[in-house]
């Protein structure tokens, strides 16, 4: 064999084996929400599926507001906000802490990681600074919550789901109200301020 085919040889080994490299990586990335879904349905017909979907839906809900409020403690200017951020944080950790133990006592398949098309909140601050970071943050998480607000009533009130989903769901509500009342305060003195 000449050194011409064995370098043909190694670069085609080497490219394959980084397809290889990139198509394992790919699979071992996809969305963690999607792998769950598919798990769940797998699993439960009815009722059941509707709370599996909802653990899901939730947790993604909480592991998005994690990572977008973390951005906000680290980037925003006003120490108000800063301090809403670092709220936002601990309490959706502890709620997401919440839903992993439900799923894991009733077998539901959640997601452990957050893809990028569920946070928008997040990759529309990323480029961010400053006071409009700021305003752009409080405006994300009012509408954030109020979407949830909206989904937890409807939640604690359907016949679609077991009793104990539409108990964690009123039980959910208060603290997602303060949630939301907190930065609609906050919206309010950027509002003042323009």
């Amino acid at each position: 064999m000449n050194t011409q085919s064995t370098i043909k040889s190694f670069l085609i080994a080497a490219v394959t084996g980084c397809l290889l490299v990139v198509a394992c990586e790919t699979k071992s990335k996809m969305d963690s929400n999607e792998v769950a879904e598919e798990k769940n349905e797998a699993k439960f017909e009815g009722t059941a599926e509707k709370d599996a979907e909802f653990m899901a839906d939730i947790a993604i809900c909480n592991l998005s507001e994690v990572k977008t409020a973390e951005l906000a403690a680290d980037r925003a200017k006003s120490t108000e906000v800063k301090e809403f951020a670092s709220l936002m944080v601990d309490e959706h950790k502890k709620m997401y802490a919440d839903n992993v133990n439900y799923a894991m006592k009733n077998n539901i398949s959640i997601a452990d990681t957050v893809a990028r098309q569920d946070i928008s909140g997040y990759e529309n601050l990323r480029n961010e600074n400053g006071n409009e970071f700021d305003k752009k943050f409080i405006n994300t998480m009012v509408d954030d919550h109020k979407k949830l607000i909206d989904k937890l009533e409807d939640i604690s009130k359907s016949d679609k789901y077991n009793q104990e989903i539409n108990s964690m769901a009123s039980q959910a509500l208060p603290k997602v109200r303060m949630h939301y009342d907190k930065a609609k305060d906050i919206q309010a003195k950027f509002d003042n301020k323009m």
